[in-house]
């Protein structure tokens, strides 16, 4: 599960890159844009934070030790939080894409 958010993280990561990329490329003004890359940056950093709590849950489960069903089912949370740290960094990346796809086709008109 870790590898999959992690390849999915990186797919986000270089496509917010490129935006920034063509932001100031084609020098566009969006008014919220600063808001827009905080918002991925802060979920981007959120999904992080996620991922690194996943591998430390999991490297302390063992069936030889201590509360094993309890610590499968912090980690089980744990997923369930990672998923939506995920899907919250995709939304915020896709809302910086719609503000600057916005602006673009209203600079060609």
């Amino acid at each position: 599960m870790n590898r999959l958010s992690e390849r999915q993280m990186n797919v986000f990561n270089d496509i917010t890159e490129r935006i920034k990329a063509y932001y100031v490329s084609n020098n566009l003004k969006v008014d919220s844009y600063d808001q827009l890359v905080q918002k991925v940056e802060t979920a981007r950093v959120e999904i992080q934070a996620a991922l690194q709590s996943n591998v430390r849950t999991a490297s302390q489960f063992g069936c030889d030790k201590d509360d094993p069903k309890g610590v499968a089912i912090q980690f089980k949370a744990q997923v369930k939080t990672q998923v939506q740290r995920l899907k919250d960094y995709r939304t915020a990346v896709n809302n910086l894409l719609t503000a600057v796809k916005t602006a673009a086709e209203s600079v060609e008109e």
